[in-house]
């Protein structure tokens, strides 16, 4: 029994754990999140800075911040039809992560890799 009630503890104990960024206050603290734009080359510039916002307004996440950037120190291919290292960074409350997630966006300092030189440069928007 002894076991059982220990186990069960750990299990709870990391449960709460991984849950903790939810106990996050509204205003305590804000972070930067991504998105690919979509665009393809020779074909589609992909979303623009306001359909970004736009889409998470409409989830109830408030961006702070917006702003059309490039992902940095990787090469990509110059070829029709091709991805491009166009992104859209939001500055949001930290609590939204999770629901930004479920849109498609992630913590805009998983880009960063001082290591490997990658990076991510904010720029002028194109569209």
């Amino acid at each position: 029994m002894k076991m059982i009630t220990i186990i069960n503890g750990t299990i709870l104990s990391l449960m709460l754990t991984g849950c903790s960024h939810a106990n996050v206050k509204a205003g305590e603290s804000s972070l930067f999140v991504y998105k690919t734009k979509g665009a393809i080359q020779c074909e589609s510039k992909g979303i623009t800075l306001q359909q970004s916002v736009q889409e998470l307004d409409k989830a109830g996440i408030k961006a702070e911040k917006s702003h059309c950037a490039i992902m940095t120190g990787m090469s990509m291919i110059a070829m029709c039809g091709a991805g491009t290292s166009d992104i859209i960074v939001h500055k949001i409350d930290a609590k939204n992560l999770v629901n930004a997630k479920t849109l498609g966006f992630d913590e805009a300092k998983k880009l960063i890799d001082e290591k490997r030189g990658l990076n991510y440069k904010i720029t002028q928007c194109k569209n």
